[in-house]
């Protein structure tokens, strides 16, 4: 008795370091807003130009491969846009290089990992081996095999967003976004993670689209949001990280 006891109270400290640990995340991301980086982010919305392609829901779905992309643009609580880009830098089926670049009112933080993962197998055999961050123009740093090992869980759901199956979800009729009209989307619920914050939320998905498929995020957890799709790429995907490190 003595002894559950004890582990009882260990799974309780971890789950409470691992929420200190993703509430931080949040905090140290978002140094003070600049009005320079806010007409970045708000001119960049502004210039792009909606798509008026119409994608068949019979679309035949894209395998995962290097190159691919996609980019969203997300609305919190406080109505302030950020700017999400996902990326397949490298993939030979089971290992894979990808990257998230995150950019709003106060600066750009972008995350590289390289992971491991059969895509027959479920998301929980994910794997991810190294960890790259940058924050704006600073030279990237590298998460030592401690921090690996503590923020392996949020790492895992941070990573899993690209890979996230959707194929058995239930009809979502046609969804518009400002990268085009999708027909016939499925219906699920997601775990999406922003900015170092899980939410569920409700998402619509396409198989025309490369990766998760995602075209739009509406949060369902008591907390107000959407992600929309911008854009999207099936090859042209660049480092934002890579490229500085020596």
């Amino acid at each position: 008795m003595h002894h559950n006891s004890n582990r009882k109270r260990g799974l309780q400290r971890l789950r409470l370091y691992l929420i200190l640990i993703s509430s931080s995340f949040a905090l140290t991301a978002c140094p003070p807003k600049t009005p320079s980086q806010s007409q970045l982010v708000d001119t960049r919305i502004a210039e792009l130009i909606a798509s008026e392609t119409v994608y068949a829901a019979d679309a035949i779905p894209n395998e995962q491969r290097a190159g691919q992309w996609l980019q969203y643009k997300s609305i919190d609580e406080n109505d302030e846009p950020t700017i999400l880009t996902y990326k397949i830098i490298a993939s030979d089926g089971f290992n894979h290089s990808v990257e998230l670049v995150e950019e709003d009112y106060h600066g750009k933080y972008v995350t590289y990992m390289e992971l491991r993962y059969d895509p027959g197998r479920a998301l929980k055999s994910l794997d991810v081996k190294r960890v790259l961050t940058r924050r704006g123009d600073s030279l990237p740093k590298e998460s030592s095999p401690e921090d690996l090992s503590v923020k392996e869980a949020y790492h895992r759901v941070l990573a899993s967003q690209l890979f996230a199956p959707w194929a058995d979800g239930t009809s979502g009729g046609d969804i518009v976004v400002g990268a085009g009209q999708f027909q016939g989307c499925l219906k699920i619920e997601i775990s999406l993670m922003i900015k170092g914050l899980i939410y569920r939320a409700d998402s619509w998905h396409h198989p025309s689209l490369p990766m998760n498929g995602l075209v739009k995020a509406v949060r369902k957890d008591g907390t107000e949001g959407t992600v929309e799709l911008l854009d999207f790429g099936l090859d042209g995907a660049r480092s934002d990280v890579l490229r500085t490190v020596q």
